[in-house]
C-alpha cells in the first residue's frame, strides 16, 4: 500500500508544473486539517491517531515523540521519499520529505497538523520547505523549475497524508 501511494505521489508530483501555493503560518509551511467524527469519544480517537501513525512511517513507535493518552495528544516525526524527472534526458531525482505531525483528539474532533517540513535531495543537506520556494534563492543550485516540482511534489505528499488520515480515523470499529 505505501507502495502505491508513493508511485502516485510521484506520478502527481512529476506530471504538475503550475504554481502551487502552499499553506503558510507566521512564514512556515504547514498543513492543518479538522476533522469531526461524530459520536466518536476522544479515547477512540486517539487510539485511532496512534495507530494511523505506528502503520503510517516505517520506524514505527521510535517516531514518537510525545505521546499524552490524557490530553489525547500525540507528537512524532514524519519521512516519506518522492522525487520527479527533470530535464530533457529524464533524469530522475529523489527526496526525502521530513516533518513532525502533531495529532491532538478531543470527543468528536481531531486536528492533524504536519510542520518543520525539511526536504533533502539523496546526497544533499536537509533544508526547511521554505528554502525551496520557486521565487527565492533558498536551493542555490535549482531551477526555478526544479524547485516548483519540490513544491508541488511536497503539496501532494501532504494532502495524501492528510486524506490517509482522514480515512484511518473515519474507520472507527
Amino acid at each position: 500500500m505505501k507502495f502505491i501511494v508513493i508511485f502516485a505521489i510521484s506520478f502527481i508530483s512529476s506530471s504538475l508544473y503550475a504554481q502551487t501555493p502552499l499553506p503558510m503560518i507566521d512564514g512556515k509551511v504547514v498543513f492543518e486539517q479538522i476533522d469531526t467524527f461524530p459520536n466518536s469519544s476522544k479515547n477512540i480517537l486517539y487510539k485511532k491517531a496512534k495507530l494511523w501513525q505506528i502503520n503510517s512511517y516505517p520506524a514505527k513507535e521510535k517516531n514518537i515523540i510525545t505521546d499524552n493518552k490524557d490530553s489525547a495528544l500525540l507528537i512524532s516525526y514524519g519521512m516519506t521519499p518522492f522525487g520527479y524527472t527533470y530535464g530533457s534526458n529524464n533524469i530522475n531525482i529523489s527526496f526525502n520529505c521530513y516533518y513532525l505531525i502533531q495529532v491532538v483528539c478531543s470527543e468528536d474532533k481531531t486536528r492533524i497538523k504536519f510542520y518543520d517540513i525539511k526536504v533533502k535531495e539523496r546526497y544533499g543537506h536537509s533544508k526547511p520547505i521554505e528554502n525551496w520556494s520557486p521565487s527565492g534563492s533558498g536551493i542555490d543550485n535549482a531551477s526555478k523549475e526544479q524547485k516548483q516540482k519540490v513544491f508541488t511534489g511536497v503539496n501532494a505528499l501532504m494532502l495524501v497524508n492528510l486524506a490517509s488520515f482522514k480515512n484511518a480515523m473515519g474507520a472507527i470499529d
